[in-house]
């Protein structure tokens, strides 16, 4: 690639990178959803793999009326674990009507354990560890290791975009690439 090529290079990555977000977008959108009936809990992701719990399985409904996020509204939370503690569904009330959320509870049979006071993902994790993923337990860490994989790959792209590339790849990659027309 040459120099001067380096403005379409960066358009056609950015085009692909949008292209990649609207389908993670409209996957979530289209295929995400959780099902609760006939003593059965099933949880569908975005790519369409579905996970089935009976309700005999679920050990804790946690019941959080105010949870507290960085920089975001407080929102109503319903977690559903299994008997080892593991998160089977989470509920929030930014997709979901409190109606449809008690209607969860009462679909699983058990007695929620309710929070009435204002809590974070962190103190929640403290208490359930596997109902709250790490990374929303620790944002501020979250984004200072994402920053800096994004800013060594950012580097590592600039390093072999402006180099030889003979130092970075196997010889064999090294003399197909005159062949291939990478001079």
């Amino acid at each position: 690639m040459r120099q001067r090529d380096a403005p379409v290079g960066v358009f056609v990555a950015l085009i692909v990178l949008l292209a990649v977000i609207g389908i993670g977008i409209l996957l979530y959108f289209r295929n995400t959803r959780i099902d609760f009936g006939d003593g059965e809990l099933s949880r569908t992701t975005m790519f369409g793999r579905t996970t089935t719990v009976a309700v005999s399985d679920i050990g804790t409904v946690l019941s959080v009326r105010s949870l507290m996020a960085f920089m975001a509204p407080t929102t109503e939370n319903v977690f559903v674990l299994d008997s080892a503690g593991r998160l089977v569904v989470r509920a929030t009330d930014q997709q979901w009507t409190r109606t449809q959320m008690r209607s969860l509870v009462a679909a699983t049979g058990q007695e929620p354990v309710v929070i009435e006071k204002p809590i974070n993902s962190l103190a929640i994790r403290a208490r359930y560890p596997l109902a709250v993923a790490w990374w929303e337990a620790h944002p501020f860490r979250t984004a200072f290791i994402a920053v800096g994989v994004f800013t060594v790959l950012f580097f590592a792209g600039y390093a072999v975009y402006t180099s030889d590339l003979r130092w970075m790849v196997p010889q064999f990659f090294a003399q197909w690439r005159f062949r291939l027309g990478f001079s």
